[in-house]
């Protein structure tokens, strides 16, 4: 599932309308709308069988507002998107025609397993900690330099930091 930005994103570029994009019916003035068919198509695949005005209610719309959707008169805003994806348990991706796979996917079910969770975490630490370090030393030598006026102190000191950082071949050691 989308993040809701990515949503939100998605549905203000849908919703420029197009000069060729409008929707005629009986008794209705032809309208400007977005291309969004998919969610139109989708929308009333998923309410096939139901009474609009029960979906309506339990979605707490109009019944015009939802019949509007499902013709693709009118284009939900995020909110709505969301809470079809939730009613009829399907992904704000299939409602919006971007992927045909109608499964809503969470963290939990994710293809990833504790273990590799665990991996990429401590990868990511083992990352931060080398950066971290690797900042350290050049700052500590760049102020050694910059204030140890005695030389034979100055190259101590610069020996005993380089000591202490660990290298990228004693790593690979470990």
């Amino acid at each position: 599932m989308l993040p809701y930005a990515t949503v939100c994103s998605i549905l203000r570029h849908a919703m420029q309308p197009q000069p060729h994009d409008f929707v005629t019916a009986r008794n209705v003035t032809p309208r400007y709308c977005c291309k969004m068919q998919p969610l139109a198509d989708r929308l009333a695949l998923l309410l096939k069988g139901k009474s609009i005005a029960e979906e309506a209610r339990a979605l707490n719309m109009g019944r015009t507002t939802l019949t509007n959707h499902k013709l693709g008169a009118r284009n939900p805003d995020t909110k709505t998107v969301i809470a079809y994806a939730r009613r009829y348990r399907v992904s704000a991706d299939y409602l919006l025609g971007l992927t045909d796979d109608p499964s809503v996917r969470s963290w939990s079910e994710a293809s990833l397993s504790e273990q590799g969770l665990n991996s990429i975490v401590e990868e990511t630490r083992t990352l931060v900690i080398k950066r971290a370090l690797a900042i350290f030393e050049e700052v500590f030598i760049e102020a050694i330099e910059r204030e140890v006026k005695d030389q034979s102190l100055r190259e101590a000191l610069l020996r005993t930091v380089s000591s202490l950082i660990p290298d990228e071949e004693s790593e690979a050691k470990r």
